[in-house]
């Protein structure tokens, strides 16, 4: 039965002892400071659903730990999720010539709200430098029981001095966010290679010869010709000086120098006796590791 104004009682709110009637037009006859009060209570209900995860801090990803070449780093990234909000996965991508190939699921550390987090799964992609953690981690509460933070070791730095950055994205059921770390800058190591005896096609004065020797890295000397410091492909090198007297031509073509058995991919650079000769593409020199070099005489 409809009362005499026609209005719907489906929906009946108090207000100082007196029931007011309701349904759908009930919101027109409140009064101003309630239909203030009320919009902006949708208005913060519409907020909450939208927070999704959020960077921790003023930077996102963290500069790594020991900013030498070749060394072994960690990283770490720290993020802020929405009450209930369920972190689902990261993945941390690194620079060209990092190696990862020693990471695994002990290589990782999860904490949300303080309490440690077990991955349900760790994927190392060695090619592309990327490591993968899947989770189903979700905490409710204060703001600093929803911190996230996700740490990962046993990465080794590029091979080549140079300005760096890695890349991060964190996804959750309410999103995805992506970030890149500071630009940091790696310093050389002041380990030194050792040359083995020389072998010499020829051991005449004024003579024609090719040479041909070994030349052992140091502890944190690892070569590689994909080293790209600041974006830049720059594959390391080794440089030889001859001894005063030796003769060196102008120029010489890449085919005239090996290392490890592959042609150089471009010509040595050659000034005063000076030879400087880059890392072939496929080739790499691991930390101790022996690089083989031979100077034809052609």
């Amino acid at each position: 039965m409809q009362p005499a104004d026609g209005w719907d009682k489906r929906v009946c709110l108090t207000r100082a002892g007196r029931r007011i009637r309701g349904g759908f037009r009930t919101w027109f006859r409140l009064p101003a400071r309630w239909r203030i009060i009320a919009l902006a209570a949708a208005l913060v209900a519409l907020t909450a659903v939208g927070i999704a995860i959020a960077w921790q801090g003023s930077d996102p990803p963290a500069e790594p730990t020991n900013l030498l070449v070749n060394r072994v780093t960690e990283v770490q990234v720290g993020a802020r999720s929405s009450p209930g909000e369920r972190i689902t996965g990261v993945t941390f991508t690194f620079p060209p010539n990092a190696d990862v190939s020693a990471v695994s699921a002990a290589s990782v550390t999860l904490t949300h709200g303080g309490a440690s987090v077990t991955p349900t799964g760790v994927t190392v992609n060695v090619a592309n430098r990327t490591v993968t953690i899947t989770l189903s981690s979700a905490r409710t509460g204060s703001e600093a029981n929803r911190i996230f933070v996700a740490r990962v070791r046993d990465v080794a730095h590029p091979s080549e001095p140079g300005s760096y950055t890695y890349h991060v994205s964190l996804t959750s059921d309410q999103g995805t966010i992506s970030g890149t770390s500071p630009a940091y800058t790696l310093a050389a190591n002041t380990s030194a290679p050792s040359v083995g005896a020389v072998s010499l096609g020829s051991a005449y004065a004024d003579s024609i010869s090719s040479y041909a020797f070994p030349v052992t890295v140091g502890q944190f000397g690892r070569l590689a010709a994909t080293a790209a410091p600041g974006g830049t492909v720059t594959p390391n090198s080794i440089t030889v000086e001859f001894p005063v007297g030796t003769v060196l031509p102008a120029s010489a073509a890449a085919s005239s120098v090996t290392v490890n058995g592959t042609p150089l991919a471009t010509a040595p650079s050659i000034s005063g006796q000076r030879v400087t000769v880059r890392i072939p593409a496929d080739v790499t020199i691991p930390a101790s590791g022996v690089a083989d070099l031979v100077f034809t005489s052609a």
